[in-house]
């Protein structure tokens, strides 16, 4: 059951800073086709996710030899993942939506639902493993919570993380495996999804992608 500065060595000189770098355009590691979800409703409708670092670029100089030559450093940012949609996303009752891939603290999952107790939409965000163990009626939880900053945008959801937030077992290079995300019916008061509580072929619609690395 789911329960829900950079630092400059001294003998460098600052030549330029160059801010955050834009995404970097890579294709989406999730694809799927459009117009294949069952409720024929385009905000229900999964075409793709993405998953991006964005990255503060600064560049020095420094002195070799009597020659001044430019050092370029790069140091990640924030991990923005995008679940991409063929219309605007509810933010109604009744639907909730999911996105999911293995990682070096198990499983990132992500999930958008209405709460009626808040009187809007919410999000349940972590990784399985990775935080300190508790346990509840005698079952060990170690999930790492996260606290992303949730945009709804005119055809998609993103999720922006700062990457100093992050579990420390997450570095840029790693394999990430069996990205995929789901739209699923949901409970209007509590937002108990059938995909998970009932029967995986539930969902409004879904899609699966290919191992990735995180760059």
């Amino acid at each position: 059951m789911k329960l829900r500065l950079l630092t400059i060595p001294a003998a460098l000189s600052v030549l330029a800073f160059l801010g955050t770098s834009a995404h970097a355009g890579t294709e989406p590691q999730v694809k799927d086709a459009s117009g294949d979800a069952r409720t024929q409703q385009a905000g229900h409708d999964i075409v793709g996710v993405s998953y991006e670092v964005t990255k503060t670029v600064t560049k020095t100089t420094k002195t070799v030899k009597g020659k001044k030559i430019t050092v370029t450093t790069t140091t990640p940012k924030n991990l923005v993942i995008t679940l991409k949609l063929a219309g605007a996303p509810s933010q109604q009752p009744g639907v909730l939506y999911d996105t999911s891939v293995n990682t070096a603290c198990g499983a990132l999952e992500l999930q958008s639902y209405y709460d009626s107790s808040a009187q809007g939409m919410v999000d349940y965000s972590n990784f399985a493993e990775c935080g300190p163990d508790n346990t509840l009626a005698g079952v060990t939880i170690n999930t790492y919570d996260l606290t992303p900053d949730v945009v709804f945008g005119a055809d998609s959801i993103a999720y922006t993380m700062s990457w100093k937030s992050l579990p420390k077992e997450i570095k840029l290079g790693q394999t990430w495996d069996s990205p995929s995300a789901y739209t699923a019916l949901a409970d209007p008061l509590l937002g108990f999804d059938t995909v998970t509580f009932v029967d995986p072929a539930t969902a409004i619609d879904d899609a699966s992608g290919s191992s990735f690395k995180l760059s």
